[in-house]
């Protein structure tokens, strides 16, 4: 094949005539400046698509860059604008149980404990009133001691893990002494230190009691481990015994758990946070703030799931929330 520029067309596109041989036979062919200027005219057309569409993507990226840094502010944002305001509740909480603490109100009380004093009244057994100074106040807490697996603490208070006999009646006018020895009563001082007799929320809203229930989901018969308290988002939530804590993290149904062991086999569990604020091994004092109330994991709405567990078994934290009042009142 031979290309032949003739004289004919114009600088620009002169007309190019091809000689095109192969074997014996030989053809012609003509370019035209107009067939030249066609082609030339469709690839700059090609170029300048695929130029376009590479500006296009380019510009397309850049923008999903942008909104996703965008998105990524706003989550920021989101985030600072809840721990401020989990700090805010957290300064509000602060003045509360320091204003429960005003040497207006009776020595020792928090927020917690009044709160607990108030769960006595509206929650506790018909006719049942608190126990009194003395005897009597002993006696309540050597029952609930019993009662949950802890008769080992009843050595603490001078009690007997084995006593019996016959009943035989006092002779006339013989009555129990209702005064307990100053022994007793410092026992159950510092009893009442490692207890969990306070409420976890200053202020909630009883939803689920201990025991036998409907479940939220599925409305069969279930067993309930704890109670449920009832409180707005990010309400915070304090610990209701001094202890270390043994467990942060996902806990299954329980969403984002704290666990804290208070010695002598009991655990308190706080379940359905929105976030906590200790780590594990961290030494707690009572009523030290430990997280906030959320509706992680098997939960219809937020509230706080707490238990009391006693050699890894539940047991009902009404019995230990009752005797807020009694040992208040040593």
């Amino acid at each position: 094949m031979v290309a032949d520029h003739s004289s004919w067309g114009s600088k620009l596109f002169p007309t190019i005539q091809l000689s095109i041989q192969t074997g014996a036979r030989s053809s012609q062919m003509v370019l035209q400046p107009a067939a030249q200027a066609v082609g030339l005219a469709l690839m700059l057309t090609l170029a300048g698509g695929l130029g376009y569409l590479a500006i296009r993507c380019v510009a397309a990226e850049r923008m999903a860059e942008a909104s996703r840094a965008t998105e990524m502010r706003v989550e920021r944002a989101n985030l600072d604008l809840q721990d401020a305001i989990a700090a805010l509740r957290d300064k509000f909480g602060a003045v509360n149980r320091n204003l429960a603490q005003m040497p207006s109100q009776r020595m020792g009380t928090t927020q917690q404990q009044l709160a607990a004093d108030s769960w006595i009244v509206a929650h506790g057994p018909a006719g049942q009133s608190v126990p009194g100074v003395g005897r009597r106040a002993l006696d309540e807490v050597e029952r609930v001691l019993a009662s949950t697996g802890l008769r080992r603490l009843l050595k603490k208070l001078g009690g007997s893990e084995a006593e019996g006999g016959p009943f035989v009646p006092p002779r006339k006018g013989g009555e129990l002494p209702d005064a307990i020895s100053p022994q007793q009563l410092l026992a159950l001082r510092n009893l009442a230190k490692i207890l969990p007799t306070s409420l976890p929320l200053s202020d909630y809203r009883l939803t689920s009691l201990f025991g036998i229930r409907h479940d939220p989901f599925n409305r069969r018969a279930a067993f309930h481990t704890g109670i449920d308290l009832a409180a707005p988002y990010l309400t915070p939530v304090y610990a209701t015994a001094p202890g270390t804590v043994a467990y942060v993290g996902w806990r299954g149904g329980y969403g984002k758990v704290v666990e804290i062991d208070l010695g002598d086999g009991i655990t308190t569990r706080y379940a359905h946070l929105h976030r906590y604020t200790v780590l594990v091994r961290q030494r707690i004092a009572a009523q030290a703030q430990i997280g906030f109330v959320g509706s992680t994991g098997r939960s219809t709405g937020p509230h706080l799931h707490y238990e009391v567990l006693v050699n890894g078994k539940p047991q009902d934290p009404e019995k230990f929330i009752s005797l807020a009042g009694v040992i208040a009142t040593q």
